[in-house]
């Protein structure tokens, strides 16, 4: 599972992209804090949205999209969202103070 790191409050763009030769059903996209959005895509055979999220808290939010198409065979992928807190450095990032406190 592919993971990613943003501080709270943070505008996250989700690129999403489905297809299937025999039609789309619908999708399902669940945000991992308890909101989820829903799409019915009646037959398409392309489906490639943009999405624009905030996390308003620190936390590890499981984010995923799972389609159907129209035989209700499904796919799922997730991805780990990590949220800090504004005062927490991104991993592998050091203070700036002048010089460079490195392990």
């Amino acid at each position: 599972m592919d993971s990613t790191v943003f501080h709270a409050g943070t505008v996250i763009t989700f690129a999403i992209r489905a297809g299937d030769d025999n039609g789309l059903d619908s999708a399902i996209i669940e945000f991992g804090d308890g909101n989820r959005r829903l799409f019915a895509l009646e037959q398409y055979t392309h489906f490639a949205p943009f999405f624009q999220r905030q996390y308003g808290k620190p936390g590890s939010f499981i984010t995923s999209l799972t389609v159907y198409d129209g035989k209700r065979q499904s796919a799922r992928e997730e991805i780990t969202v990590t949220v800090l807190d504004d005062s927490v450095p991104f991993p592998n990032q050091y203070p700036l103070s002048g010089k460079q406190n490195r392990p």
